[in-house]
């Protein structure tokens, strides 16, 4: 369980699940498949779509300029399902661009991304659309289940079966209050979106963080998401980079996307969000910079971009956040001084 009021619906979802079926499949999904150099697993891939037994749906493939022979894989797929579609890129764009080439692609009503190199159980689509039939809702969240190398899967701990309904805010919330679920609640590859929240949002140019930048602006607006407690979707891990524990300076670019995050609330007018944006962001400052320094790459540069930037933010509303007086302090010790504010974070451990 996230959150003590979200409802489990699991018994509802039983009940109702054959009178939903039928209307269920009137609707197209539009599964969008960016990819690049994933010769190896791209079959792979497409097959556990096309087997999917939700059969209303239209596979985009976006090849991202791959230089290893994915296009040519991909273009034989296609021929053999008429439900196959295939674009191509002449040149590496990065993945929020393939993502947005397929969504201008899209007919369906419903949205799903898969990444190249991962895998649906056979019901994802089905059960997907069902929950966000029979709940009324814009969103639907699988648990997922890591695939490592041999073939191991592990499940992450919450697949219990179950089903909660909650509001998009509340769903956004947890990306703050249960960092254990930091991957299921940003990653857009493990849910279903009603097309109609694209509207309006498309994936930004953060190509490291696109997820981190767009997909709680979809949560965050859609009056309800419901979270199936299986694990659906089925990631491949690959241990390398960011995944095996290495920092590069590349990983500051995350903070543009808390910078994007802290524009949202505060157009929307959601100081709560922004003050909790805000908190993490100074933590993960100092994270950062400890970790650059392990190994060996600390650059002043990014602590004090990044600082003068959440700063900023602060002063422009620091009037409208209901804060503790302790909160307050570590802001203001932040803003005078972050050599300061980080050797007091290391005293008290």
């Amino acid at each position: 369980m996230l959150l003590n009021s979200f409802k489990i619906l699991k018994d509802r979802q039983k009940r109702f699940a054959w009178q939903n079926r039928r209307k269920s499949q009137q609707e197209k999904i539009s599964v969008i498949v960016p990819v690049y150099n994933e010769k190896a697993h791209i079959a792979e891939c497409i097959d556990s779509i096309r087997k999917q037994n939700y059969t209303n749906f239209e596979v985009i493939i976006v090849d991202d300029g791959s230089t290893d022979g994915t296009l040519g894989i991909c273009e034989e797929i296609s021929k053999r399902d008429a439900r196959i579609a295939l674009l191509a890129h002449d040149k590496n764009m990065g993945i929020p661009d393939a993502r947005n080439t397929g969504l201008a692609a899209a007919t369906g009503e419903y949205i799903m991304f898969v990444n190249g190199d991962d895998m649906l159980e056979k019901n994802t689509l089905d059960i997907m659309k069902r929950a966000c039939d029979v709940n009324k809702s814009d969103i639907c969240v699988c648990d997922i289940a890591y695939l490592y190398d041999g073939n191991v899967r592990k499940k992450s701990k919450y697949a219990n079966g179950e089903t909660e309904v909650i509001t998009g805010k509340e769903f956004d919330m947890c990306y703050f209050l249960y960092p254990d679920t930091v991957v299921e609640n940003i990653s857009v590859w493990n849910k279903l979106f009603s097309s109609a929240l694209f509207s309006d949002v498309q994936f930004t140019n953060n190509k490291k963080y696109c997820d981190e930048a767009t997909v709680f602006k979809l949560t965050n607006i859609s009056p309800k998401v419901s979270y199936i407690h299986e694990a659906l979707y089925v990631s491949r891990v690959k241990l390398k980079g960011v995944a095996a524990g290495e920092f590069t300076n590349d990983r500051y670019d995350i903070f543009d996307a808390f910078m994007d995050r802290l524009k949202f609330y505060e157009e929307e007018s959601q100081y709560d969000m922004m003050w909790y944006t805000l908190k993490k962001c100074m933590y993960w400052l100092y994270d950062f910079k400890n970790k650059a320094k392990i190994h060996g790459c600390y650059d002043k540069k990014y602590t004090v971009k990044y600082s003068k930037k959440m700063s900023e933010f602060y002063k422009n509303n620091k009037t409208k956040f209901e804060i503790t007086s302790r909160d307050r302090k570590q802001i203001a010790l932040f803003m005078t001084s972050f050599s300061i504010y980080c050797k007091i974070k290391d005293l008290q451990g």
